[in-house]
């Protein structure tokens, strides 16, 4: 009987170890998976920022306008477009849009 008993502490405390380093991996995992996860940097400065310095004689003209460029253009270029599932070919298949009434408008009375 003790040995059953010895074994089966053996056994919990192993348990509860695995268990434990299984959580630990998922943590560091996540850690790990925030601290690689790369975000698009916001534009380090404005336009209006550009200006004063330009103005202030931090800058040439010329780099005033290069920066100013890939700025706009940073700006205006629109994310990537994730893959999208293609529509039905079956104009019956597909979901009507909810903002669009399928009934017409009843006509009033006059």
């Amino acid at each position: 009987m003790p040995q059953i008993t010895q074994l089966l502490w053996y056994i919990l405390i192993i348990g509860v170890i695995g268990v434990g380093a299984i959580l630990l991996g998922v943590l560091a995992a996540r850690l790990l998976k925030k601290r690689l996860h790369t975000t698009t940097p916001a534009a380090p400065f404005t336009i209006q920022d550009l200006r004063e310095m330009r103005r202030r004689g931090e800058i040439t003209e010329q780099e005033y306008g290069a920066t100013r460029a890939a700025t706009i253009a940073r700006m205006t270029t629109p994310p990537a477009l994730e893959e999208r599932e293609p529509a039905p070919s079956d104009p019956d298949a597909r979901q009507q849009r909810p903002d669009v009434a399928s009934d017409p408008p009843a006509a009033e009375d006059s």
